[in-house]
């Protein structure tokens, strides 16, 4: 399963630079450890703060262990199921021309 998991910053106060140094090593370093393992896909960093991962895990338990298992407990998570836009695509259009055939009475 994958998920599009969006990680929001909160407001907050100021930080030691010291501590947001330490931070942001744990963070790279946590991020390239699950990547390594294959349950993050791609991380990237929104310019005003936080950002966002493309998390690939077999069950909704397993990501929120991945969530609450992140060094920055000061951004908000968000996640989204996500699926491939082909055979998501191919599956669903059928659905919709129907739908849209029964709106317009044909």
């Amino acid at each position: 399963m994958k998920f599009l998991v969006l990680l929001d910053q909160h407001a907050s106060g100021r930080s030691a630079p010291e501590a947001v140094e330490n931070l942001a090593r744990e963070s790279r370093e946590w991020v390239q450890e699950q990547q390594r393992i294959g349950q993050i896909e791609v991380a990237y960093y929104f310019v005003e703060g936080g950002g966002f991962m493309i998390a690939n895990v077999d069950t909704p338990e397993v990501l929120f262990d991945l969530i609450h298992g992140r060094p920055a407990p000061m951004l908000k998570p968000t996640a989204r199921l996500i699926m491939d836009f082909e055979p998501t695509l191919e599956r669903h259009t059928p659905y919709h021309f129907r739908n849209a055939q029964r709106a317009l009475g044909q």
